[in-house]
């Protein structure tokens, strides 16, 4: 039986390891606690794959997480914020373009920056 640390769990899962303590804690996830030298906790295989629903492979397949995405999820959250601010600017100084469009723009850019920042980025674990 394999047993994971918290962070290994976390990434098999696809979740940040603050998610797994949550789980932890819930009792959604069972684990043993370990030693000072293995970590807080050592989640068991099966722990995983009853929460998952599926097996693990010997080689698990780790979820694409925002962090491994092709840009850095702060730089996508700065190029969203920087292009709120400009369509607001816009909004202000451009009185030819009608209300409408400017609203339109600004909500689907304001969807844009909530999915942003849910859960820790664009890319979310379905459980």
């Amino acid at each position: 039986m394999q047993l994971y640390t918290v962070k290994k769990a976390a990434a098999i899962i696809g979740c940040s390891t603050n998610t797994l303590y949550k789980y932890l804690d819930e009792g959604r996830i069972k684990a043993s606690r370990g030693t000072a030298e293995q970590g807080r906790f050592r989640i068991p295989q099966s722990a995983l794959e009853e929460f998952l629903g599926t097996p693990i492979t010997d080689k698990p397949q780790v979820l694409t997480n925002a962090a491994q995405s092709s840009l850095p999820i702060k730089i996508v959250r700065f190029l969203i914020i920087l292009s709120l601010v400009l369509i607001l600017i816009d909004m202000i100084m451009t009185q030819s373009v009608s209300l409408t469009t400017q609203l339109t723009r600004l909500f689907f850019l304001a969807i844009a920056l909530l999915l942003a920042y849910q859960d820790g980025g664009y890319l979310r674990h379905q459980t």
